[in-house]
């Protein structure tokens, strides 16, 4: 059940479009309206989240599993490009694609603003950095596919005798059309800057259907910038072990 229309659209759309890809995700079977609200019946995969074994694997698997990940991920960032983004309906074009990023910006710096954080030193430079070089992750000649949330919660793994391999990957309620480099600056966030082995395995995945981009290094710091600004204007009172984990994230990246 959804209980916001944007999301079902975006899950439906993104699941139709990728069962004609080699990239394994569930099956939509049917989909409709109950009351007011989506709803969506599809296959069931089993598997447990990576997130939720991913202490207990071995290294040796964890790189195997990473490679894998860029595999998943480089054959979404290649399957289509897109004259359009952000929406299904085709109403953002490359032109209007800027402005709508930076009115998304702005809106989680007034989020921010507007609550009594006990880091707003910090935030406010990160605010100042990103400000003067948001159009340096601004790629408005570009829409690729892009799942906005890949991580180790919405992959399924299965054991397979004593090794786990990924089963199926699952949550399209963010995906569109988009910067398709924001899902490498989320890994990156979350697993690839505390460990360059991990990195090595995922891009040598990857690199089998895309190659990152010499930019996309250049400015990975204003990417992860704009993911901690926009992570902070929610958390703080949703889920306050996320907002302290960001502040910490960003006082080594400053």
């Amino acid at each position: 059940m959804y209980f916001n229309h944007g999301r079902s659209i975006r899950e439906i759309n993104s699941l139709q479009i990728l069962k004609d890809s080699n990239v394994k995700v569930p099956k939509l079977i049917k989909t409709g309206n109950y009351h007011g609200y989506d709803w969506v019946i599809m296959e069931y995969i089993s598997g447990e989240t990576l997130d939720n074994v991913i202490m207990k694997i071995s290294d040796k698997n964890k790189k195997f599993i990473f490679k894998e990940m860029g595999e998943t991920l480089g054959e979404i960032h290649s399957f289509k490009i897109f004259d359009y983004a952000v929406t299904w309906d085709k109403t953002i074009t490359s032109q209007e694609f800027e402005d709508y990023k930076f009115k998304k910006l702005n809106k989680n710096i007034i989020e921010i603003e507007s609550q009594n954080l006990p880091d707003k030193d910090i935030l406010y430079k990160a605010i100042k950095i990103l400000k003067g070089n948001y159009n340096k992750i601004i790629n408005k000649n570009e829409f690729r596919f892009t799942h906005n949330d890949f991580e180790g919660r919405n992959i399924l793994v299965e054991n397979i005798d004593g090794e786990y391999k990924i089963n199926a990957l699952i949550d399209f309620e963010h995906s569109y059309p988009d910067n398709y480099e924001n899902d490498l600056a989320n890994l990156y966030f979350k697993y690839f800057i505390k460990n360059k082995e991990y990195e090595k395995c995922f891009i040598d995945g990857y690199k089998l259907y895309m190659n990152i981009k010499e930019d996309f290094y250049k400015n990975i710091k204003y990417f992860l910038i704009a993911m901690v600004i926009n992570h902070c204007s929610w958390s703080f009172v949703k889920a306050n072990g996320y907002y302290t984990e960001n502040i910490e994230f960003l006082k080594k990246l400053l």
